[in-house]
């Protein structure tokens, strides 16, 4: 169990990709909270999360606006962006929405492993990218 239990919410609207996520994040003695929509990001945001795994998807999921959002409400996440794009797209999307990292599908699992490791740590600026 770790020492820092961190709140993670995942938006991805890949559902296989999200469960995979989410198996990782709380075998490592996380909560998670998995959506699919930007509707239900925007709820779940009503509550606090430590990081935010966020992929644009099929447009199922407005990165834009959910980012801006999570840095407005009172506590601000760690952003991370899930990318299938190139990585020079990559990194225009996440100056975009101020991510914090990005990282790339296919999912590496020590990615996501890292990310919570860095964040019990320090919430401040850190890349992956």
């Amino acid at each position: 169990m770790p020492e820092n239990k961190l709140n993670v919410l995942i938006a991805e609207p890949d559902e296989l990709a999200s469960q995979v996520m989410a198996e990782v994040i709380m075998d490592e003695g996380h909560n998670c909270t998995i959506v699919t929509s930007s509707e239900e990001a925007y709820e779940a945001l009503s509550k606090p999360f430590d990081v935010l795994f966020l992929h644009r998807g099929i447009d199922k999921i407005n990165i834009e606006s959910i980012a801006r959002y999570a840095r407005g409400i009172s506590y601000i996440p760690v952003i991370i962006l899930i990318s299938s794009q190139s990585p020079k797209v990559a990194e225009v999307d996440r100056l975009k929405v101020d991510a914090d990292a990005v990282i790339f599908k296919p999912l590496d699992m020590p990615d996501i492993i890292n990310v919570l490791n860095i964040s019990k740590k320090n919430t401040s600026k850190f890349r992956l990218c």
